[in-house]
């Protein structure tokens, strides 16, 4: 390949915030994006992989390149940017005290990483049991099963001589697994352990479902539920029956140059097999970044987006240049760059 000119600006030197010890989110919910982007990245795919190899990662694919991590639910720890301290304290807090929870805001503003955050944390601490259902998808009895499987974990089971039919330590009937979440729950709250049921896409919750999860409250189960606006008036409605037991927060704030600097520092150090030592990634210059918290206004998914957008004309830009993949630095400029998928060259940066 040629490449025929660089042009480079000094990236600043920026460090991000320190991750709290309980709580962390960010803002990556979605896997590699559709449409046009989608189709670029396809086109680019043999250019991307090289322009990967060359900063020191080892991709196999395009899932595995910078900024195209996939679902929230398998979003490594290592990625989460604590952008809204104020929030993620607040939850941690509720959480300790054992309050139902429920949160809402906009799509991309990292509700899902929360909640996989929330299940990460929790999870691993002797004093929950923590279940996750998607509230699209939930019924009454997926509710249940997901309970009962949680508390089966931590040893919590029913007596199979008390209902009609168990298989798996789940009752057969519905009726059945309505008693059982009643008794796994009292035998956690007798060992000093809050269950807490995790539910996303509230926005989205069915009549049946709602009164589910009244139900399971009403049991001793504490609710953890996030969605977007469309589902704040039925978070509302749950939070007067629960009355002072529910705490409610509406909207994240969102990412500002600083939590963008860590992020893209985050995920390159990442894609190398390098843990972040709130190092700068030196690949993304300072104007880059405030671009970028620009164009995105701070949505986290949009950050990503346009993180992966700018890394896309970066690569393009240095494989059509004789530039050395040291000299390489993420500018301003390339927002503006016309890929010319038709072309035989294109310039690097302004």
């Amino acid at each position: 390949m040629s490449r025929e000119q660089s042009t480079t600006v000094p990236s600043t030197d920026v460090e991000g915030p320190e991750r709290p010890a309980e709580l962390s989110g960010t803002g990556t919910e979605s896997a590699a994006p559709d449409g046009p982007l989608r189709e670029r990245l396809e086109i680019l795919e043999p250019i991307l992989m090289d322009f990967g190899d060359a900063l020191g990662g080892d991709p196999v694919d395009l899932g595995d390149l910078p900024f195209t991590e996939g679902t929230a639910e398998q979003l490594p720890a290592s990625l989460f940017v604590a952008h809204d301290r104020t929030m993620l304290d607040l939850v941690a807090e509720w959480l300790d005290a054992g309050h139902h929870v429920g949160i809402t805001s906009e799509a991309g503003s990292g509700k899902s990483a929360l909640r996989a955050n929330v299940e990460r944390e929790l999870g691993g601490r002797e004093e929950y049991v923590v279940a996750s259902v998607d509230l699209a998808s939930a019924t009454e009895r997926r509710v249940h099963e997901r309970l009962l499987r949680a508390c089966r974990t931590r040893g919590y089971e029913v007596d199979p001589d008390d209902y009609w039919e168990v298989a798996d330590g789940i009752p057969w009937t519905t009726e059945g697994t309505r008693r059982a979440v009643v008794d796994v729950a009292e035998q956690a709250a007798a060992d000093d352990r809050t269950v807490y049921l995790v539910a996303d896409g509230f926005e989205d919750v069915t009549d049946a479902t709602f009164e589910t999860l009244r139900a399971v409250a009403d049991a001793g189960v504490r609710l953890f539920v996030l969605g977007r606006p469309a589902g704040r008036f039925r978070r509302n409605e749950l939070a007067a029956d629960l009355a002072a037991e529910m705490r409610v927060l509406d909207g994240f704030e969102g990412f500002d140059e600083r939590d963008v600097a860590e992020y893209c520092a985050r995920s390159l150090a990442r894609f190398r097999g390098e843990s972040f030592d709130g190092t700068p990634s030196g690949l993304f210059s300072g104007d880059a970044i405030s671009s970028v918290a620009e164009r995105s206004d701070g949505n986290p998914r949009r950050v990503r987006l346009t993180c992966l957008d700018l890394f896309t004309r970066a690569a393009h830009a240095w494989h059509h240049s004789e530039a050395g993949i040291d000299e390489v630095t993420v500018t301003t400029g390339l927002l503006d760059h016309d890929l010319g998928f038709e072309t035989e060259t294109a310039p690097f940066g302004d």
